[in-house]
């Protein structure tokens, strides 16, 4: 991978939760190795930090600080996408267009905002390709076996 690279909430949470399941561990791994590749810009969005943090609260019962640290981590790495009326249009439009969830679909919005090439998740199509705009983004699931 190259270029601008957006990270979906899933990449983010695996570099932070541990599990004794192998498959839970070989993703944490893959995820940390991400961050660390030099030929891309990582960005992520003010969505992606608030789910990130709910998934934390809410549902792995991290304490305040530990969330907010993890989140300052992540805003040291990546470039943070701000919420924008714009990315909310085009996100009803790619909904409506993909057919994907509404919040999906303003990750894609958000990603292609700023042009990015890539959109790194394993919540869509692995090697799907977004036509939006004149902009392509191709979706890559980083946890997909290859056969």
């Amino acid at each position: 991978m190259q270029g601008n690279t957006f990270f979906d909430t899933n990449i983010w949470l695996y570099q932070i939760l541990t599990s004794e399941d192998s498959d839970t561990q070989r993703k944490k791994q893959i995820a940390i190795q991400l961050c660390l590749e030099q030929n891309i810009k990582i960005f992520t969005s003010v969505q992606v930090l608030n789910e990130v943090s709910n998934v934390l609260l809410k549902k792995f019962y991290f304490e305040k600080a530990k969330v907010l640290d993890f989140v300052n981590q992540i805003v040291n790495i990546a470039e943070i996408i701000p919420l924008q009326i714009s990315v909310t249009f085009d996100g009803i439009e790619i909904y409506s267009k993909y057919k994907f969830s509404f919040y999906d679909s303003l990750i894609v919005a958000s990603a292609l905002s700023v042009k990015c090439c890539h959109l790194v998740t394993e919540d869509l199509q692995n090697q799907q390709v977004i036509d939006y705009k004149s902009h392509q983004l191709q979706i890559v699931n980083p946890f997909k076996e290859l056969v």
